[in-house]
């Protein structure tokens, strides 16, 4: 048998061609979005596409992903009167979990997207954070919600007043054990009612504010029971969420619905309207859990009367860890709401429910995303775009220009 001989001139010019697509694909193609990854949320739907076309094609099926947490990781508390409260996802590093604690303070862990992953649906962490919140006795904490680098709690006592935290994650440090986790939060707001959840978001574009290209306006939502009263801030520098002074009163809404909301969701529309989504358990025996979604102001840009239902009792399945029935995954626990995208639209949106508590060395949460058409979740962390960077996709078509360079560059030189 004879050798092979590479014709050069057709390798090297294709060789040259795949390493420029490459490198090209780098600059060209669009990074990985990641959820919230400026401190404006993308606003949903399009200028084409409903707010409820995009809700509406959330599976209502959720998706099983198992923590494996060793007990020693997670507070110490008393699983009879203590539990989860809230749910959040920072990008592509943390599973936020707010947890209240009868002894002295609320809790908020951090649960790292890196570890041992297993079976597709099941990981270990390499790393699990605890936080106190601030303040003895303000111990129960509500639900929460992320708006870029910056991450909103509500705390409470037991003689039902509270307050308004917001935490900067651009803080995190995980290398000097010598310093804290998370820097201290800034109260927003003092001597509110109890703060089952709250929500916030960016509502500088609302048709009714006017305020200069390099300002920005927030709305915050705090939730006791069926009442929502709704804050806007005053004007801050694009980005530096951290500055607001200020929340002034807006408007109140009561819900008339079948059960309390444990968790909220604020967000824009394309449309320029302020939207909530509400998530809730009916505890009286059947534990379905729900979900409903709203528009809380007009198209042009004014606080309704009444809030505009756009979705209501969309009832979703949770699928449960070690925890089964009423202690098992619900909306009760910890519900998530997460916009993927930092454009100025989004369409790709995730819902979240957990379980009651860490058990049996583990803690489960599911994970509502599109029906048809969407990605693997990962279980380190739901993923965040199904396309790569642009080295991936560019590696692609090299590899496939290298190929074939290879098989245009053979010869044969006889048998």
């Amino acid at each position: 048998m004879k050798g092979i001989e590479i014709d050069m001139k057709s390798g090297k010019f294709l060789f040259i061609s795949a390493l420029f697509i490459c490198v090209a694909s780098i600059f060209m193609m669009p990074p990985r979005a990641e959820s919230a990854g400026s401190a404006l949320f993308p606003k949903i739907g399009t200028l084409s596409e409903s707010v409820k076309e995009v809700f509406e094609r959330i599976s209502t099926d959720g998706t099983k992903i198992v923590m494996k947490i060793d007990g020693k990781n997670w507070p110490n508390v008393e699983e009879a009167s203590n539990h989860i409260q809230g749910y959040a996802y920072y990008k592509n590093l943390f599973h936020i979990f707010s947890h209240s604690d009868n002894k002295d303070y609320g809790r908020l862990i951090f649960v790292s997207t890196t570890g041992e992953v297993k079976n597709n649906v099941e990981y270990k962490p390499d790393k699990v954070y605890t936080v106190n919140t601030p303040l003895d006795k303000y111990n129960h904490v509500g639900g929460i919600q992320i708006i870029g680098d910056y991450l909103l709690v509500g705390t409470a006592k037991d003689d039902k007043h509270g307050k308004i935290w917001l935490y900067d994650l651009t803080t995190i440090n995980t290398s000097d054990p010598e310093k804290p986790f998370l820097g201290d939060p800034k109260l927003l707001r003092d001597n509110i009612p109890e703060a089952s959840a709250v929500g916030v978001t960016d509502i500088t574009l609302l048709n009714n504010n006017t305020v200069s290209a390099d300002k920005s306006v927030y709305a915050v939502g705090v939730l006791s029971g069926k009442e929502l009263v709704l804050y806007s801030s005053n004007a801050v520098d694009t980005g530096k969420i951290m500055d607001v002074t200020s929340l002034q009163y807006q408007n109140r809404y009561i819900f008339d619905t079948s059960g309390e909301y444990q968790s909220i969701g604020l967000f824009c529309a394309a449309d320029k309207s302020l939207c909530m989504v509400g998530f809730r358990a009916i505890s009286t025996g059947s534990w379905k859990d729900e979900y409903d979604v709203y528009q809380l102001t007009d198209k042009e840009g004014f606080f309704r009367e009444n809030p505009r239902i756009l979705l209501n009792d969309v009832h979703v399945t949770c699928h449960h860890g070690a925890m089964p029935g009423s202690y098992g995954v619900h909306f009760r626990w910890g519900a998530g709401f997460q916009i993927i995208g930092d454009g100025e639209y989004s369409s790709q949106i995730r819902l979240f429910a957990t379980q009651r508590n860490h058990a049996n060395s583990e803690v489960a949460i599911n994970v509502f995303s599109e029906a048809e058409g969407s990605e693997p979740v990962e279980p380190g962390g739901p993923s965040t775009s199904g396309k790569g960077s642009g080295c991936d996709s560019g590696v692609g078509i090299a590899w496939a220009l290298l190929m074939l360079a290879a098989l245009l560059g053979v010869r044969k030189r006889g048998m």
